[in-house]
């Protein structure tokens, strides 16, 4: 059986629900692709671009119901569905574990609405109260030695010591599952506000903030800025955007590595920028 085969098996006998087996798969598939290009798996509106746009647009709609049904359980079920896909994941898969199980845990808890926002102790906290209610667990056993005994090396661990695993990946944790990158870089966006030597407008220091973050969950690869998609994102207007990339290449915040190509055969590519993290503490303090 491959690895797509054992993971189609997993997520389908876990969620108890071949529809929302494909969600699980595909971020599965993420987590452990660091090469997945961002348009392969986020929404994406590449300006200029209107066979790409409906393309992008029809890939992307059918997943989100499934996100929404998986995020709309209440959350002891959620921690419980994700903690039987963990422990499956190191059964089924243990060349790709490369990383402490508590990583794959607090990522996929952190999708969870009730705690997205919650800081790494509260998420913690919460998360225990969760993992204490599940049925699974022997009565007087700490839930972390339980479901967590070992860490990736196949050592022996303790409660305090996964309980300071989890916190500690709870903040490392920038990718979340079910979750665009753009919303993402969004979301940092509003949170952790970018410094600019060189003041303009609000909406420009937004557009800049939100660029940059879209960089540091890109780590090393280019990242794209449809119009369309960001004029959505800052509620503002296409032709807005286009004067806030320019802007933002002509302050040298942003550099054009691959132009934008049309065809009308379909396959148009958008525009791939490179953002200047280098410029920016609060981007290269979090790598």
């Amino acid at each position: 059986m491959t690895v797509i085969e054992r993971r189609k098996v997993l997520a389908t006998s876990l969620v108890g629900n071949t529809s929302l087996a494909p969600e699980f798969l595909s971020d599965i598939d993420t987590l452990f692709d660091s090469n997945v290009p961002q348009d392969a798996h986020d929404p994406q509106d590449l300006q200029d671009c209107q066979d790409s746009n409906r393309q992008t647009e029809n890939n992307n709609r059918s997943s989100l119901p499934v996100s929404r049904q998986l995020l709309s359980l209440p959350l002891d079920q959620y921690v419980d569905v994700v903690l039987q896909f963990c422990a499956e994941l190191r059964e089924s898969e243990p060349e790709e574990m490369w990383r402490s199980p508590l990583f794959n845990f607090a990522r996929f808890c952190k999708a969870h609405p009730s705690i997205i926002d919650l800081p790494d102790d509260e998420a913690m906290r919460t998360v225990e109260k969760a993992m204490c209610d599940n049925q699974r667990l022997p009565s007087d056993c700490d839930p972390w030695e339980y479901f967590f005994p070992e860490n990736q090396h196949g050592e022996t661990v303790s409660g305090e010591d996964a309980r300071l695993d989890f916190m500690s990946s709870w903040v490392s944790v920038r990718h979340i599952p079910f979750r665009d990158v753009l919303q993402q870089a969004l979301r940092l966006a509003e949170t952790r506000p970018l410094e600019l030597a060189r003041k303009r407008v609000k909406l420009y220091e937004r557009f800049i903030s939100v660029a940059g973050w879209l960089q540091r969950l890109r780590n090393e690869r280019g990242i794209y800025l449809p119009t369309r998609t960001i004029a959505e994102l800052l509620s503002c207007d296409q032709r807005t955007v286009s004067r806030l990339r320019r802007l933002a290449i002509q302050d040298g915040l942003l550099k054009v590595v691959r132009k934008h190509t049309f065809r009308s055969a379909g396959k148009s590519e958008a525009t791939e920028f490179r953002f200047a993290v280098e410029q920016f503490r609060e981007l290269r303090d979090d790598q």
